[in-house]
C-alpha cells in the first residue's frame, strides 16, 4: 500500500462514519495489489467484529453493507472476495435483525403461540432453554428461531440465571397472546407434548 496505509488502517478502529472510509476506499483502492489483498481483509474483519460486538443495529450499516458489497465486487474471483463475502452477509443479517417485523407475522410463525402460552403457564414465569426447548421439542437451530423471533418482536426478554439463560413473556407478550383468543392447555404434569388451541 501506499503512504494512505495508516489512514487506511484507521477503519479497523470502528471510529469513522461509512462516509469516511468510503472516501478513504476510493482513493486507496487504484493503489491495492493481489498483495494487499489480506490487509483489506483484516482491516474489515476488526471493524465488524466491533460493529456486531457493539450489537449496532443503526441504519448507517446499509452503507457499510454496500461498501463491502462494492469490494467483494472488486477482489472478484480472490480469497479475499470471499472473505469480505463472509463479512458482508454478517452486516447484512444485523440490517435484518434491526428491520421491524409485523408481531401478526411472528404470532403466525409455527410454535411462537406456543412458546409464550407455555412461559404465561409456568409456575415462577420463566423457563430455560432446554426446558423451552423439550416442552416444543425442538432442536437447537429451530429452537433458536423460535426465541430470536419472539424476542425481536418484545414477546419474550431474556434473563440469566446462573449460567443459564432464562426467558420470560413479556407484558406486552401476554396482551398480544390475550387479544388473539383464549388458549386451552393440553400439556401433562410436567409440561411435556404441550398442544394449544385458540378458540375463536
Amino acid at each position: 500500500m501506499t503512504a494512505e496505509t495508516s489512514q487506511f488502517e484507521e477503519i479497523a478502529t470502528g471510529l469513522l462514519s461509512a462516509a469516511e472510509a468510503c472516501a478513504i476506499v476510493e482513493r486507496c483502492a487504484p493503489n491495492w495489489s493481489e498483495a494487499d489483498c489480506g490487509d483489506v481483509v483484516d482491516v474489515f474483519r476488526s471493524w465488524a467484529w466491533k460493529a456486531l460486538d457493539a450489537r449496532r443495529r443503526d441504519d448507517e450499516l446499509k452503507q457499510w453493507h454496500n461498501l463491502l458489497r462494492q469490494l467483494v465486487s472488486h477482489f472478484r474471483g480472490t480469497a479475499a472476495s470471499e472473505k469480505l463475502g463472509v463479512l458482508r452477509d454478517l452486516v447484512y443479517e444485523s440490517i435484518a435483525v434491526a428491520t421491524p417485523f409485523p408481531v401478526s407475522n411472528v404470532l403466525n410463525k409455527k410454535h411462537v403461540k406456543e412458546l409464550l402460552q407455555i412461559l404465561k403457564s409456568v409456575h415462577g414465569g420463566r423457563l430455560d432453554r432446554k426446558s423451552i426447548g423439550s416442552r416444543l421439542r425442538l432442536e437447537h437451530a429451530n429452537l433458536a428461531r423460535v426465541l430470536t423471533l419472539a424476542l425481536t418482536a418484545g414477546l419474550v426478554v431474556r434473563s440469566a440465571r446462573g449460567k443459564s439463560a432464562c426467558f420470560s413473556i413479556t407484558e406486552f407478550g401476554m396482551t398480544q397472546l390475550e387479544s388473539r383468543g383464549t388458549y386451552t392447555n393440553a400439556c401433562d404434569a410436567n409440561g411435556i407434548g404441550c398442544k394449544i388451541h385458540t378458540i375463536p
